[in-house]
């Protein structure tokens, strides 16, 4: 598939059972975790039979972080297409042609 997805806090709870459904529909999945090692694990649990999850080092409140991963994203072919974000959650964000994903 030629689209993918950023979810950040997708270690744990909320974000990594998007970044589960997400990566179900196709999607590479960025994991945005701001533990590496905890963001590992959760890619080695998400990415099972074939899904492509790539962890992703992101603390949405370091500005510096974010822009490193804006950085590392944006060099995707296609750039960036929409922003969706769930306050107190996990945020989600879609690259590359996006499609709607339900979330089921």
């Amino acid at each position: 598939m030629d689209q993918f997805v950023l979810v950040t806090g997708a270690n744990k709870g909320i974000g990594q059972a998007i970044a589960a459904q997400l990566a179900d529909a196709g999607y590479t999945v960025y994991l945005g975790s701001r533990n590496a090692e905890r963001g590992e694990r959760a890619a080695e649990v998400i990415a099972g039979d074939g899904r492509d999850v790539r962890v992703i080092a992101l603390d949405v409140t370091d500005q510096a972080s974010v822009d490193a991963a804006a950085a590392r994203i944006s060099a995707e072919p296609g750039g960036w297409m929409c922003w969706s974000t769930t306050p107190g959650s996990a945020s989600v964000v879609v690259g590359r042609r996006a499609r709607p994903v339900p979330m089921t």
